[in-house]
């Protein structure tokens, strides 16, 4: 069984991020773009970072993740083989001006620092929701 992922707008502060200042917005159709990536050498489990996620103001949203899954759509379930995790976020009724948010997923062990790693982004409606450029690094 996968684990959904359900995080508060503004619950950690944005990081320093090695992604490119390239952004990525969703808005209601999936969105597949290549990770920025390590060596092809590296060894070690495979880590996807999402830097700056924001929200619309007052918006809440669900999106899937899926690797090496170009083709998924809302009807691709969680069961397929490249699901890596559903992102909820649910906006903050704080008043101070929204931080982006940053989350760090570990991807499948098939998932090697020697192939493209293509991440498919599936938004379960029309919110918008926009972040830096994903990467990928190693942990040990």
């Amino acid at each position: 069984m996968r684990v959904i992922t359900v995080f508060l707008a503004l619950a950690m502060p944005m990081a320093a991020c090695a992604a490119t200042s390239t952004r990525v917005e969703l808005s209601g159709t999936p969105v597949t773009v290549e990770a920025e990536r390590v060596k092809a050498d590296a060894k070690g489990r495979l880590v996807l970072h999402l830097d700056d996620v924001r929200l619309s103001k007052g918006a809440g949203a669900n999106v899937r993740i899926y690797l090496n899954a170009p083709k998924a759509t809302a009807e691709t379930g969680t069961e397929h083989p490249g699901f890596v995790q559903s992102l909820i976020l649910v906006p903050s009724s704080a008043t101070r001006t929204p931080q982006g948010q940053n989350f760090a997923f570990p991807l499948p062990p098939s998932a090697r620092a020697a192939d493209p790693i293509v991440i498919t982004f599936v938004p379960l409606g029309r919110k918008s929701v926009t972040m830096k450029r994903p990467y990928v690094t190693v942990t040990e």
